[in-house]
């Protein structure tokens, strides 16, 4: 995945962060990615978001996450306190 990783990097500018949509994927998945450099997930269903963040929040202090997509009006503090970014589809 590391490889994988870096030739995507490869092909952005220098100033580009990624973004691994971390959508249907197990924590297992995440955590590979993580310890092949990935810092920035993004989830795009606020249950799956929560459930990730608390499981893997202790332990993985500089993971980032940024929602994407459609945001529920009475959603909206509960992902304001866990990510860095929320990014809206209208």
């Amino acid at each position: 995945m590391e490889e994988r990783i870096e030739e995507i990097l490869s092909y952005l500018p220098s100033q580009t962060r990624l973004v691994a949509v971390s959508k249907y994927h197990p924590t297992e998945a995440i955590i590979e990615a993580y310890e092949a450099g990935q810092r920035i997930f993004g989830e795009s269903r606020v249950q799956e978001l929560v459930g990730k963040y608390e499981e893997l929040s202790g332990a993985y202090l500089d993971l980032t996450w940024h929602f994407i997509g459609h945001l529920p009006l009475t959603l909206r503090g509960i992902s304001s306190g866990i990510c860095r970014r929320i990014r809206l589809s209208t």
